[in-house]
């Protein structure tokens, strides 16, 4: 399950909404072997070669910037394709 806050409208109103997204169990499995496996192992790398960097705490980020909202919806789609599987809509 991932959970973030969010409204399209939260800076007029300055509130925001609980968006709840469950993933599929290959998918969460895969998640949290990355949180807890991958990034603690390479936060021990990265520190040998450079002793004050940290890992940006964002999962799609790029030489220090997030990643625009739709690229991930543009990354999913060209994996469907490329794995010839239905493509995933926000509803999957």
């Amino acid at each position: 399950m991932l959970h973030t806050t969010y409204h399209k409208g939260q800076q007029q109103t300055g509130k925001f909404k609980d968006n709840i997204r469950f993933l599929p169990v290959p998918v969460g499995d895969l998640l949290l072997d990355y949180l807890v496996v991958v990034i603690p192992l390479r936060q021990v790398f990265l520190r040998q070669f450079a002793p004050h960097a940290v890992i940006s705490p964002y999962l799609w980020w790029r030489d220090g910037k997030v990643w625009a909202d739709n690229r991930l919806t543009r990354c999913m789609e060209q994996a469907c394709t490329r794995a010839s599987t239905p493509r995933l809509h926000i509803a999957n």
